[in-house]
């Protein structure tokens, strides 16, 4: 038995596919600070490379060069060519398969803790005039250059972007942070109001006299923005039907809600019919909106609201000193701060390593949830701060100069300006 067993041996070891015919895929992040790679899954070391699983590991490089290990996944791996993109620190990961097909996946986008994500060719909007190469064998990205990923300002605030480059010179885009794909050309999302007027009015109708109009002062952009409104009719059986918007002004920024009911059928008395509604506007981006309300008396003063981008955490405007400077810097909850030098200089996006952020957020917890004012008489060429920062549901402001500012509002302002 030993001897047949023996005789076996070699037959046994040449069928076993060697390590050979598979070579990892390594792919480094634009900072050089991670690097993301494509092995086989632990286990898989001796079975074919079309047969295996595969494991997608990204690190995060120390000065040393030595690895950490940020995030892992299970890679789908093909055969045929692909185009790869590694986020700086390791944010998301992207395959760009070359051969076009309306029927599989040509993208695919894996993050750290989140379910992966992919687009065949017909869910992408790819002209089909850019389309190359043979009806077997169609291409659509352009080999003379990368695909990219970077942060950029989307609709509602700062977003992580996958460029896509298309044959012919054309691109197409991902919304990393949201995994919507980037209508370029498109306007921006239609404002829109819920409950909303539904069909043609009826014949007998009418605005009901609104009392009072309350909504909050600072919101974040594309969450809904609720609008309560103290309104009565003149007699009861009246029926609010829904709201119409108007937007006007420069970029819209001037909405009038005129809220409409129908009336009813009977005569009733003449007896007032008190409500309260809450009307709810939606897609609205960062900027300065006025809102007012048809039915509200001539005395009333329309409504001034802020929205701020979705994800901000805080900001820091800088002024005055000898050399007259202006500055901003925003903090977002991606990790990531926006600096605007001022003096026509151009802003830019800076990546904060997450220890940095944690020593952020734990500098605006210590600061009092209250806004104030405050200003040192006679000095001059001191530095002016305004600092804003949300805190849990409000928003709050602080404006001081250096020699005003406490020492936690100092520390704070002195961490945000050395990023």
């Amino acid at each position: 038995m030993s001897i047949l067993l023996a005789l076996a041996l070699p037959f046994i070891a040449a069928q076993v596919p060697s390590k050979a015919d598979f070579t990892p895929i390594e792919i480094a992040s634009p900072d050089g600070h991670s690097v993301a790679r494509i092995d086989r899954a632990q286990g898989q070391e001796r079975v074919a490379a079309s047969m295996a699983r595969y494991r997608l590991v990204v690190f995060e490089l120390d000065e040393s060069g030595a690895r950490r290990e940020l995030w892992n996944a299970d890679y789908p791996l093909e055969t045929g060519r692909s185009k790869h993109a590694l986020a700086n620190r390791g944010r998301a990961f992207v395959q760009l398969v070359e051969h076009y097909s309306e029927s599989h996946t040509v993208l695919r986008v894996l993050r750290p803790k989140q379910e992966m994500v992919q687009w065949t060719g017909a869910e992408l909007p790819i002209e089909r005039s850019v389309l190359g190469g043979t009806n077997l064998e169609r291409t659509w990205l352009d080999e003379a250059r990368a695909p990219a990923i970077t942060w950029t300002d989307g609709w509602f605030g700062p977003c992580l972007e996958l460029d896509i480059p298309c044959r012919g010179g054309a691109s197409s885009a991902i919304d990393l942070e949201h995994m919507t794909i980037v209508q370029r050309t498109s306007e921006p999302p239609a404002l829109s109001v819920e409950p909303a007027v539904q069909g043609t009015l009826p014949d007998r109708c009418g605005v009901p006299y609104v009392q009072s109009a309350e909504a909050p002062a600072v919101v974040r952009a594309g969450a809904g923005l609720d609008v309560v409104i103290n309104a009565s009719h003149p007699t009861p059986g009246w029926t609010l039907l829904g709201f119409e918007m108007e937007a006007s002004g420069e970029d819209e920024r001037t909405l009038i809600l005129t809220p409409r009911s129908a009336a009813p059928e009977r005569i009733s008395a003449q007896v007032i019919s008190v409500f309260r509604t809450t009307p709810r506007i939606f897609n609205l981006r960062p900027g300065r909106y006025t809102i007012d309300v048809e039915g509200w008396s001539a005395q009333h003063l329309p409504l001034t609201i802020d929205v701020l981008p979705e994800t901000l955490l805080a900001t820091l405007r800088t002024s005055g000193g000898f050399a007259g400077i202006s500055q901003r810097i925003d903090l977002f909850g991606q990790s990531i701060a926006r600096q605007d030098p001022g003096r026509g200089a151009p802003g830019r996006y800076v990546e904060l390593p997450k220890d940095r952020l944690e020593q952020l957020r734990n500098l605006l917890a210590a600061l009092p949830t209250k806004s104030r004012r405050a200003e040192t008489a006679g000095a001059a060429d001191l530095f002016q701060h305004t600092l804003a920062f949300w805190s849990v549901d409000q928003w709050i402001t602080i404006e001081v100069d250096d020699l005003a500012a406490t020492d936690a509002e100092r520390e704070l302002i002195q961490v945000l300006r050395s990023i």
